[in-house]
């Protein structure tokens, strides 16, 4: 678990965070992580949040729907 843990500690250091950001396609996870030219700027992307109150009220509606869409689009292909 200790070897884990340090693993862990290791890929969330500021050093991989940057590296990740610069020289990869992968967001860091880190907010103050260098990034390449390309990747835009948090503040640019619409990120999406989960209403679990909703989720948790509506479960059986949306896997109905996510089933009719997923079923829908495999008798096509």
């Amino acid at each position: 678990m200790e070897n884990a843990k340090k693993f862990i500690d290791f890929l969330l250091s500021q050093e991989i965070q940057d590296k990740l950001g610069t020289e990869t396609t992968i967001r860091p996870i880190r907010k103050n992580a260098k990034t390449n030219k390309n990747m835009k700027a948090m503040t640019e992307i619409k990120i999406a949040t989960e209403d679990s109150d909703y989720v948790i009220k509506n479960k059986s509606t949306i896997l109905k729907k996510y089933n009719d869409i997923f079923t829908d689009i495999q008798s096509k292909q």
